[in-house]
């Protein structure tokens, strides 16, 4: 997820960057993050905790559900510790849902690492060998109570290319077609469609 006014840079430069990555002395990319989503304390403990030797800030975090918590948060406007406080006078059909599978991830042949929850809580676990993380999938799936995968985060190393999303999801018609707009610009076609239950105030 993220808000509608970081999509042209996402898409003019062809792939959504870990925050390592953005913030890797390059002002320009750096600038290009017009509405952080991250609150500074959220932010800055992604860069100290570590997965297999790498900040989680190296990754781009993904949800598991269209219904996660922190997604919750914005759609009915509740402060969260891990958002940026500005949100709160943010609409949720103020952003788009940017859409990836397991499989499409593990075809770009990059680091796929599931947290349990807050990847930048300390008593979060993580799973980064395929058959550790099969395992953790598999276990959310069979949450009957569903609570596992709200907060559960999937992790990808460094950059996912907009190409290998599925979808982009946005909330209507008229945010749709801009964005299909946006895509020709940049040159891709990825789908878009427009889901309005996604992004309805919680």
């Amino acid at each position: 997820m993220t808000h509608t006014r970081n999509l042209p840079s996402i898409l003019s430069g062809g792939s959504i960057l870990s925050d390592e990555l953005l913030s890797d002395g390059d002002a320009e990319l750096s600038a290009a993050v017009e509405v952080p989503l991250s609150s500074d304390e959220n932010r800055d403990a992604r860069r100290r905790i570590t997965v297999d030797d790498a900040p989680v800030s190296a990754y781009v975090p993904f949800f598991l559900s269209p219904d996660a918590a922190v997604w919750s948060s914005i759609r009915s406007r509740e402060p969260n510790v891990r958002l940026n406080p500005d949100l709160v006078r943010t609409s949720p059909t103020d952003y788009v849902m940017l859409v990836a599978t397991v499989a499409s991830v593990r075809a770009l042949d990059s680091e796929l690492v599931i947290a349990d929850g807050d990847a930048a809580a300390g008593l979060t676990r993580f799973a980064s060998e395929p058959a550790q993380v099969d395992r953790m999938l598999a276990r959310f799936a069979l949450d009957e109570s569903g609570t596992q995968k709200l907060v559960a985060e999937a992790l990808v190393r460094g950059e996912v290319p907009v190409s290998a999303l599925s979808i982009i999801g946005v909330s209507s018609i008229k945010q749709r077609e801009r964005v299909k707009q946006q895509l020709a610009e940049a040159g891709l076609r990825t789908k878009v469609a427009a889901h309005q239950p996604w992004f309805a105030s919680s």
